[in-house]
């Protein structure tokens, strides 16, 4: 049997815990709507659709949220087929989760449909980091449609829209530099590569190219990206082999940093991950293969100059090493 003390006591303890959840889920809330970003987009109407969008943005994760209410107007029945997101200095994005399956809506009738988006917002911060860039001011987003039973397809678009003063915050908070490295072009390592490899009498027509992000070379590509957070340093090296030769990756031999650090460093790890090819012998390229090695290292000093040291990292025909010599970087900082 409950005394009076014991309910009193028992009623205390429920509210208490009644206070404490709904503290945490309003602080939940708070953090939410606070990361959250809205944009204005006016109305789109043509003779067969009226649509209507809400865009919004997650300032933590970069993802964007669109809710798109079509309705049909016209007399003949419109099959929905593509939904895209547009941002200028990036690239057109799909949703997350691939492009929608066609629908179809009937004369008369409504549908709302949401998709999520983790648009590439600046290629150039991709190119250099592999992320996606900050939150832009501003978004298109199209609705491609057909008409059926024609196969021609039409476009509906939106402008989004973020207000000033709201991007102006975000950015204050959030639009911090990207820092990475890229390739030393200023170098004469395309030269002596191209030298190197007339000895290794390769098949294929000899050839070696250095980009920012890219060595391009007799038989195999390596694109670079890195960026720096606090004292951490990551990297990805994509590996495309497209000759007939096999590449043997030495991941002891393989480091990125200061002349004089020691290869085998013990702050770093090397994880190789196979995209295409035998998945038996990770280490292994070959003739069609692509590796990507993901790289991470404590790393301090991010203004000395850095080397990306891999002469000994990539063996073809037994144990001869690919790369005649190193290749410096560069330190990038991108907005």
């Amino acid at each position: 049997m409950i005394t009076p003390r014991k309910q009193t006591k028992l009623i205390t303890s429920i509210l208490l815990l009644l206070l404490v959840y709904c503290s945490i889920c309003y602080g939940q809330n708070a953090r939410e709507s606070a990361s959250l970003l809205r944009f204005s987009a006016s109305s789109q109407n043509s003779e067969s659709i009226a649509a209507q969008l809400e865009l919004t943005a997650n300032a933590a994760t970069l993802q964007l949220i669109a809710g798109i209410k079509l309705i049909n107007i016209g007399s003949k029945p419109i099959e929905v087929t593509g939904i895209t997101v547009n941002t200028e200095g990036g690239l057109q994005s799909y949703p997350a989760k691939g492009n929608i399956k066609p629908f179809t809506i009937n004369p008369g009738k409504e549908v709302f449909i949401t998709n999520e988006f983790q648009p590439v917002n600046d290629i150039k911060v991709y190119q250099l980091t592999g992320k996606q860039g900050h939150i832009k001011a501003q978004y298109k987003v199209s609705v491609f449609y057909k008409i059926q039973p024609a196969d021609r397809v039409y476009t509906t678009t939106f402008a989004a829209q973020l207000p000033a003063d709201t991007y102006n915050a975000y950015m204050h908070k959030y639009g911090t530099l990207y820092t990475g490295y890229a390739f030393n072009t200023a170098s004469n390592f395309d030269q002596t590569e191209r030298k190197y490899l007339e000895k290794l009498n390769l098949k294929s027509s000899l050839f070696a190219f250095v980009a920012q992000h890219e060595i391009a070379l007799t038989g195999s590509n390596i694109w670079l990206t890195s960026y720096l957070a606090k004292d951490t340093l990551y990297a990805d090296l994509l590996i495309v082999n497209h000759d007939d030769y096999t590449i043997k990756i030495v991941p002891d031999s393989l480091n990125l940093g200061h002349k004089g650090d020691a290869i085998n460093d013990k702050t770093k790890k090397i994880v190789i991950e196979k995209i295409i090819g035998a998945q038996r012998n990770k280490d292994l390229i070959e003739n069609g293969g692509k590796v990507i090695i993901h790289f991470k290292k404590y790393f301090k000093g991010a203004d000395l100059p850095v080397t990306l040291f891999f002469n000994h990292a990539f063996l073809i025909k037994g144990a001869t090493p690919l790369f005649k010599e190193n290749i410096g970087l560069n330190k990038v900082q991108l907005q």
